[in-house]
């Protein structure tokens, strides 16, 4: 699993095909608008409006 600084992380091309790749295929979550981290798993992409710190607590507890 990985967690990126969404606000920082769009403007990466790489990221930017692979939140696409996840939306087109129905591998993407999508936590509201603006979204702060950007979440990826072994089978799901996650954009999260939780920043990247607290994204990583609230799933250290699950």
């Amino acid at each position: 699993m990985a967690i990126i600084d969404w606000t920082q992380g769009k403007a990466s091309r790489a990221n930017k095909e692979l939140v696409g790749y996840a939306r087109a295929h129905g591998l993407l979550i999508e936590e509201g608008s603006d979204p702060k981290s950007l979440v990826i798993t072994k089978d799901r992409v996650l954009l999260l409006r939780a920043s990247q710190k607290s994204g990583r607590k609230k799933l250290d507890r699950t």
